[in-house]
């Protein structure tokens, strides 16, 4: 039996070319507010993110990603010229083991998992590409004690789900 997938919906991910503009149209049509972060770059792991703003719409979070066009990444593609689009990218979904849920689901081999990682120590995460069935990636979360802290800060969060 297959895991209900939708039980774990944990946010909306978003690419644009200019993540202020990106952040300014959220604030203005919904009086939205954002934590922004800048991952950090080191030799070992470089970051195709350059920037990533966080808010939380009703129960509804936003992940707005400004990607390093410098690398060559799964976020390139969704980029316009135009630097006040914002673009659908991937849906994401927590999990307490992602490569368990990833079996669960019967996707282990169904999808490639083109980029995976560990953000800064505060959450595990794989993007399948699910493109082909549902026109966007799929992002699954695994977070650390340290990610809830780190989410708990977005505003206009209520509750971080396990």
């Amino acid at each position: 039996m297959k895991r209900d997938l939708f039980n774990s919906f944990f946010h909306f991910g978003y690419i644009t070319k200019d993540i202020d503009a990106a952040c300014d149209i959220y604030t203005k049509r919904f009086g939205a507010k954002f934590k922004m972060i800048a991952p950090k770059v080191n030799l070992s792991n470089i970051s195709p993110v350059q920037r990533i703003a966080f808010s939380c719409i009703g129960n509804t979070l936003i992940k707005i990603i400004e990607p390093d066009l410098a690398q060559n990444s799964i976020f390139n593609e969704y980029v316009v010229e135009n630097p006040r689009v914002i673009r659908l990218h991937h849906l994401g979904y927590l999990m307490k083991d992602s490569q368990k849920t990833l079996k669960q689901l019967g996707w282990s081999l169904e999808y490639e998992i083109p980029l995976k990682g560990n953000f800064e120590n505060l959450w595990e995460f794989c993007y399948a590409d699910t493109r082909k069935d549902f026109g966007h990636y799929t992002e699954f979360i695994r977070l650390f004690e340290a990610g809830k802290d780190f989410l708990a800060d977005i505003p206009g969060i209520k509750k971080v789900r396990p």
